[in-house]
């Protein structure tokens, strides 16, 4: 897989089958983060720098790399600070800097998940009620749907429970995510303005609503 950015678009919450490639032949990347992903082969970080691997599971290490590059509660084939600088084999090469295996403490972000409704109920023609169990069905959904949100907010964890990646979501905070106010930027758009300012935020969130902000 190649994720090729620089101090943007991190990845979080991701299972790579393969080996990650941060760098794409010559092009230019600085910097960026890894959160909460497992790596089951080698990590590749190219000329990158200013990057944090932050509960990130190697499986079969990482090579590459110019500096500044940070691991923090990692786990697998973690480089060890000064691995391999100036070597391009076996080691990350410039200062490989490995910080707290064992972090004071781990806040992961929120996510959303959509899931399938275990036995939803839908209506046919006349009074028969069907179980809708698969897309062939759903010319007979009515008006429940067929999937809902949820919004999952992960316990903050430390000492052991702190490292390496965690994707369970048994300890998740969950709630309910169908009540939402869609936030939009009205930049130069007056007549959108009317629509998106702080008060109408402001009643959505005393409604009880969840607030999204979208770019």
């Amino acid at each position: 897989m190649h994720w090729v950015v620089s101090q943007a678009a991190p990845l979080r919450r991701l299972h790579v089958q393969s080996d990650l490639h941060l760098f794409d032949a010559d092009s230019w990347v600085s910097g960026g983060v890894a959160a909460n992903t497992v790596v089951d082969g080698k990590v590749n970080f190219g000329g990158q720098q200013q990057w944090v691997m932050r509960n990130v599971h190697l499986g079969e290490g990482a090579v590459g790399g110019a500096w500044n590059l940070v691991f923090v509660g990692c786990t697998g084939a973690v480089p060890k600070e000064g691995d391999g600088a100036g070597r391009d084999n076996d080691a990350v090469m410039g200062p490989s800097i490995s910080v707290e295996n064992t972090p004071g403490s781990r806040i992961e972000k929120p996510y959303i998940v959509m899931k399938q409704k275990q036995s939803p109920i839908r209506e046919n023609r006349g009074t028969q009620r069907i179980n809708v169990s698969n897309q062939s069905d759903l010319p007979f959904v009515s008006d429940h749907p067929l999937y809902e949100f949820e919004l999952r907010v992960p316990r903050i964890t430390s000492g052991s429970d702190a490292l390496g990646p965690k994707f369970d979501g048994e300890d998740d905070y969950v709630r309910d995510f169908r009540r939402v106010k869609l936030g939009i930027p009205a930049f130069n758009d007056s007549a959108l303005a009317a629509f998106e300012n702080h008060s109408v935020l402001q009643k959505a969130l005393d409604q009880g609503k969840d607030l999204v902000l979208a770019p």
